[in-house]
């Protein structure tokens, strides 16, 4: 099993750019993500987007789009639906991967950091 992990955060004052990162390079089917998002004040969401080597979307962007902060968001991918956009799908991956945190907001009192983490598990096929 390998694991990929993104870490960003944003402090108090220094904006709310979206932040990207390429993992290294991983092969293998995806099982599962763990997204905690620590709790700030001023009600900012975040959203997380996740890319293959192609740019391809690997994981439909509506599945994580408005994760409020102070939530922690688990999501197993062993369910095999068979739908083309089901979340929960095991996917196929070889390369680097993409991802994009982009916060609505940044901390609104002095002191606070929006911290996000995420963690990609991937089963080696």
């Amino acid at each position: 099993m390998q694991v990929a992990e993104v870490t960003k955060t944003w402090a108090y004052g220094a904006g709310h750019d979206e932040k990207t990162h390429v993992t290294q390079f991983v092969r293998g089917t995806i099982v599962g993500l763990t997204i905690p998002i620590s709790s700030v004040t001023g009600g900012a969401t975040v959203k997380v987007t996740f890319r293959d080597a192609d740019s391809c979307i690997i994981i439909p962007d509506s599945a994580f789009a408005t994760l409020a902060n102070g939530t922690k968001h688990i999501l197993h991918f062993l369910s095999e639906k068979g739908t083309q956009d089901a979340t929960e799908n095991p996917v196929p991956v070889f390369g680097k991967l993409t991802v994009t945190i982009d916060p609505t907001a940044a901390p609104s009192v002095s002191g606070e950091t929006l911290t996000v983490k995420v963690r990609i598990f991937v089963r080696s096929d």
